[in-house]
């Protein structure tokens, strides 16, 4: 995942969690685009994050749809929406826990200020 340490650095210690899940999301996309196969056991895929890693992992989980979209035979890009160019092939990334993880930390934060 190209930018990995980029996103880990914007999310800072605060979102260090949070970023570690949304990078687990692209790794779960990026397995349906490209499975294991036999005959793939020494290639390696590159994996793309420029649009997440400018943003904070709150920031990612307030635009909910998030894809990665395979560019090439070994190379994909994460991006906001779903391109229906030619012969595009992309994977959603499912970032319900994250979303889940935010609305809950909101809900906690407002109950302690409204007592």
């Amino acid at each position: 995942v190209y930018y990995a340490p980029a996103l880990l650095q914007k999310a800072g210690a605060t979102q260090a969690l949070e970023a570690l899940m949304i990078l687990a999301a692209v790794l779960r996309a990026a397995r349906c685009l490209f499975p294991c196969q036999d005959g793939s056991v020494e290639s390696t895929a590159t994996v793309r994050i420029d649009a997440l890693k400018v943003l904070t992992p709150s920031t990612i989980a307030q635009r909910k749809e998030w894809y990665v979209s395979r560019i090439g035979n070994c190379d994909a890009e994460v991006v906001g929406e779903f391109l229906n160019e030619g012969v595009c092939v992309a994977a959603p990334l499912d970032l319900d826990l994250l979303c889940q993880r935010f609305i809950s930390q909101y809900e906690a934060l407002e109950t302690v200020t409204t007592f």
